[in-house]
C-alpha cells in the first residue's frame, strides 16, 4: 500500500460504495486517507447488524479499511492517530474517535467513523 492507491475488497463492498450515499465527513476522511496512505476499503454499506450500526445508515457513516496492509505495523497506528488529531467525532462526546482499530469477531480493522457532529479540530 502506498499514498494515492486505493484498492477495494471485492464487488459487495464496491457495490455498497456505488449504490448508496456516503456522509461528506466520511468521504474527505476517506479521501485524506487514500491520498496520504494509500487504502483498501474491506466494508462499505451493508444492511444494519445491530442498532448502532453506522454501515447502515442513510448517509452511510462508516467504512472498514484493512489494517495488515501498512507495513512495518505501526505505521497503522500512526495512522490511526493522525486521523483523530484531525478530526473530532463529536465535540460533546470526546470519548469517541474517528478511526479505530479493532476486532470484532472478523479480524482487526480499520474503522472509520462519522457523526453529524465530526469536525476538523
Amino acid at each position: 500500500m502506498g499514498p494515492g492507491k486505493i484498492e477495494i475488497k471485492n464487488i459487495d463492498v464496491l457495490r455498497g460504495l456505488m449504490e448508496h450515499k456516503f456522509h461528506p465527513t466520511l468521504i474527505d476522511i476517506q479521501c485524506y486517507i487514500a491520498e496520504k496512505y494509500g487504502v483498501l476499503i474491506t466494508e462499505s454499506y451493508r444492511p444494519k447488524l445491530h442498532e448502532n450500526d453506522l454501515h447502515g445508515t442513510n448517509l452511510v457513516r462508516a467504512n472498514d479499511n484493512r489494517f495488515w496492509c501498512y507495513m512495518p505495523e505501526k505505521l497503522a497506528y500512526i495512522i490511526q492517530q493522525d486521523v483523530n488529531n484531525k478530526w473530532c467525532y463529536d465535540p460533546s462526546r470526546q470519548k469517541y474517535e474517528v478511526a479505530k482499530i479493532h476486532d470484532t469477531g472478523k479480524g482487526i480493522h480499520f474503522h472509520i467513523q462519522v457523526h453529524p457532529n465530526t469536525e476538523l479540530r
